[in-house]
């Protein structure tokens, strides 16, 4: 009997795992619904887009300065102010990635492309997560000896 190599499995399936469930969370915090849009329908009066704005650029010098907390506060005020702002989703992205919190990164950017569909970035900026989470998620081959299970480490039942 061959050895089967996990490495092999986790190549042919790891991706599409991960981009199914990004792709069913969406930009949805664990307690908002899967399938929502992250980007909802709400009247331009009861969004505040001009503080959206302002927030975004502190976020944006904040970030510049690496104070990457308090972007991220900045952000997340901007978003709340108006969800459909595309570019704080992005930058909100950009903090994450930063941080190397990949998933939440690629949430983000999904958001931003979904708010800004003409925009190339928040595509690209994805993209470049997607490929980051395949890295970090994809053993180096030092380690794929030791994801080698012999037959007879094999449980019978």
């Amino acid at each position: 009997m061959n050895a089967v190599n996990v490495m092999t499995v986790l190549k042919k399936f790891g991706y599409i795992i991960i981009v199914g469930a990004l792709t069913f969370t969406g930009c949805q915090s664990s307690e908002e619904p899967l399938l929502d849009s992250c980007c909802p329908e709400i009247p331009r009066a009861d969004r505040n887009t001009q503080a959206a704005r302002n927030l975004n650029s502190q976020a944006l010098a904040l970030m510049e300065a690496d104070e990457l907390d308090q972007a991220e506060l900045a952000l997340k005020a901007a978003i709340d102010a108006d969800p459909r702002f595309g570019p704080a989703r992005n930058n909100l992205g950009m903090v994450y990635y930063r941080q190397e919190r990949y998933y939440l990164a690629a949430k983000q950017f999904s958001c931003a492309a979904e708010a800004m569909p003409t925009r190339s970035q928040p595509k690209q900026n994805l993209a470049m997560t997607m490929a980051k989470i395949t890295e970090t998620t994809n053993p180096a081959p030092d380690n794929e000896k030791a994801l080698t299970i012999e037959p007879e480490e094999m449980l019978s039942e």
